[in-house]
């Protein structure tokens, strides 16, 4: 625990200065790139059967395994691993360098300040599960760079990122959702649709899961009598009021004044017409996290959504304009997001399994 603290600590303290430092940057990228790439086969709860998939694989001479629940991109692409290199190692390291990769490309291309980002990846725990459930990560991160795409209205190259993404983890089909909302504004018209699809899915949930499942993946039918399908779970009630909290803060810093004001500056390019998207998905992963509570499988398509919160919440920050404001708003919300993430570490070690953390040499 007090590698993450340390962790923590040093990205929220090299964030203080509203700036953009890319040595700073480059050195806490390779660090997180470092701590996936090079852990042990003890770090991560799904960590064993990834391995036991990789060596599997291997030793078969077909290109994928079609007894496995695995996606077939995700198989591929360990396939193509083993043929140059004999070691799960190899899988954790390569995977490393193409999660970080695309999440520091996002936050470059949209972040304020990028530390604070990467402080928010950190304290919000996506990074946690970014050393364990490897095929998800992989897709999460193709996802951050389709945003890129979807934000400079590339729809094609939006839509055949997120097609990719599928193929490493079918939930990332999820994001497509991402197209129509991002033509709509933060406004009453808006709000009140979203409200009301997140709203008709929760009353209609039983019927839908057995409608989608019956054309996903047959293997995704066993989570039907798993714990991934428990109800009322209070962990998805407080995911689905902190984006609400986000967006309180938002209206009360008026971040959107202060973003539409700043925005002929240079240092705010980064800003243009994605604000009320990144907004509206905050919305989006407060209802799916409302309606995971139905069945808590569905945190798992929160992420595609929940992720950009290191964007979000980081912009919010560092575009109040008021020293003295900023400074206090930053050591209130750095403050509780550490008490948060050290107490859940403390209190629910077993979630991930990254505690202890190893490295593979130990």
């Amino acid at each position: 625990m007090t590698l993450y603290s340390g962790l923590m600590l040093f990205l929220a303290l090299s964030s203080a200065y509203k700036g953009r430092g890319k040595i700073k940057f480059v050195f806490s990228s390779v660090v997180l790139m470092c701590l996936m790439g090079f852990k042990d086969l003890t770090v991560g709860n799904d960590t064993p059967n990834y391995i036991e998939f990789f060596s599997r694989l291997q030793k078969l001479p077909s290109l994928i395994d079609k007894s496995s629940r695995f996606e077939k991109g995700y198989q591929i692409y360990a396939k193509f691993i083993g043929y140059f290199f004999n070691s799960y190692q190899a899988l954790f390291i390569i995977t490393a360098i193409i999660c970080i990769s695309c999440i520091c490309y996002g936050i470059y291309r949209n972040s304020i300040n990028w530390q604070y980002s990467l402080f928010l990846f950190v304290g919000l725990r996506f990074y946690y599960f970014f050393l364990s459930g490897l095929r998800q990560s992989i897709a999460v991160s193709i996802i951050f760079v389709a945003y890129v795409y979807l934000k400079e209205k590339k729809n094609i190259k939006f839509i055949a990122l997120t097609l990719l993404a599928s193929t490493f983890h079918f939930s990332a089909l999820i994001f497509l959702f991402a197209l129509p909302v991002s033509k709509m504004k933060i406004e009453k018209q808006g709000i009140i649709k979203i409200v009301i699809s997140i709203v008709c899915v929760y009353i209609l949930f039983g019927p839908l899961l057995n409608i989608i499942l019956s054309h996903m993946p047959a293997y995704y039918s066993h989570y039907l009598t798993t714990d991934a399908t428990s109800a009322n779970n209070m962990a998805d009630f407080i995911n689905a009021i902190i984006p609400c909290l986000i967006l309180l803060l938002a209206a009360f810093t008026g971040y959107r004044s202060n973003s539409e004001n700043n925005k002929s500056g240079d240092s705010y390019n980064f800003l243009y017409c994605d604000l009320d998207t990144q907004l509206l998905f905050l919305i989006i992963a407060s209802g799916l996290s409302f309606i995971a509570t139905r069945a808590s499988i569905l945190d798992r398509m929160v992420q595609y959504y929940w992720l950009f919160s290191i964007i979000t919440i980081s912009n919010i920050l560092f575009t109040i304009k008021d020293n003295r404001k900023r400074t206090i708003w930053y050591f209130i919300i750095t403050s509780f997001i550490i008490v948060y993430n050290l107490a859940i570490l403390f209190f629910r070690p077993q979630w991930n399994a990254i505690i202890p953390y190893k490295f593979f040499w130990k």
